[in-house]
């Protein structure tokens, strides 16, 4: 990993309070989104991704919660079981893991939300997208084998029924239960460039087609099938990019890494990761124009504010996507 920003254990010690309460920390996410948010086989291959994150960083959950609505997934039956039993095209899964209580700061969380069709007055969405996320301290990466952060997301993405987009690499982490943390996390998210940040729920992006756009890029990003074809092929996608990226074909898409490690940068110092901005360059034609209306999206590599917020967005993040400075 990134060794030269100070070390993992390092890392894993910066962290940011609201007063006394310990509230933002740094670490590493993956984050994905998959179509069928409905089906019962899109439901079941999220149920073996929380089965693989909890098999790999179990012992450090102590909070989980797993539901349909008003049904509750209880120890006694496993995840599978539970999901086919209550399973209904019109109910939201949701799940969430979290190794403290979930309005406490922890390095290890994962959250879930394959949502059900909705009505807000004006008429019936059904959501084609769902959700998965999760975390680990960088300090896990210590003694493992070389490339195991990124055999993580492989696997993943060989279990989700229909991924589409997925993003990873450095990220901020609070609490499950805080939505809302930009006005804390921003000047983190302004001076490092390769900085990501938590998401917790699918509703993000419910409305955005990222079927055919993506939100950005991060150490790794993964792209299907409909993305690659829009940018004139994997062959030209390979051109374009240069060396310094490893492509590995999975499912109808590629997982792309930009670089050795992921890199934080640091806009104070005038390092920018210069892989993840030739890799924005390369993807900038598929890139979404703005998220959500209804959340604050951060200014970062991989996700983009808000229009009425892009001008308050510093220079270096809102460049990174196009490809600038880099």
């Amino acid at each position: 990993m990134d060794t030269a920003n100070n070390g993992l254990k390092t890392l894993d010690e910066v962290i940011l309070r609201n007063g006394d309460t310990p509230m933002v920390c740094l670490g590493l996410r993956q984050s994905f989104y998959t179509l069928g948010a409905e089906t019962l086989e899109t439901r079941i291959s999220i149920g073996k991704c929380i089965e693989y994150y909890l098999d790999l960083f179990g012992e450090h959950i102590t909070q989980q919660q797993m539901g349909f609505r008003s049904k509750r997934k209880t120890k006694k039956i496993g995840i599978e079981a539970f999901i086919r039993k209550n399973h209904k095209e019109n109910a939201m899964f949701h799940a969430s893991y979290t190794g403290k209580d979930y309005d406490i700061l922890d390095w290890y969380n994962l959250v879930t939300f394959a949502d059900g069709a909705y009505d807000y007055g004006e008429g019936v969405i059904k959501p084609d997208k769902a959700f998965l996320t999760f975390t680990i301290p960088l300090s896990e990466l210590v003694g493992r084998q070389r490339g195991f952060f990124q055999q993580m997301m492989k696997d993943i993405l060989s279990i989700l029924n229909q991924p589409c987009y997925a993003h990873g690499g450095f990220s901020t982490i609070f609490p499950v239960e805080w939505l809302n943390a930009n006005e804390l996390t921003y000047p983190l998210l302004r001076r490092f460039p390769g900085l990501d940040e938590q998401e917790n729920s699918s509703s993000h992006f419910a409305g955005e087609d990222l079927e055919h756009g993506i939100k950005g890029i991060q150490f790794l990003t993964y792209i299907n099938s409909n993305h690659i074809k829009t940018l004139g092929g994997l062959d030209k996608i390979k051109y374009d990019a240069g060396k310094g990226f490893l492509f590995d074909e999975i499912q109808n898409g590629v997982l792309i890494q930009a670089g050795a490690t992921p890199q934080l940068g640091d806009v104070n110092t005038g390092h920018f990761p210069a892989y993840y901005y030739k890799l924005g360059k390369v993807l900038a034609p598929i890139r979404i124009d703005s998220p959500d209306r209804f959340y604050f999206v951060k200014p970062n590599p991989g996700v983009w504010q808000e229009r009425e917020r892009i001008e308050k967005t510093s220079k270096p993040f809102r460049e990174i996507g196009e490809g600038k400075n880099g």
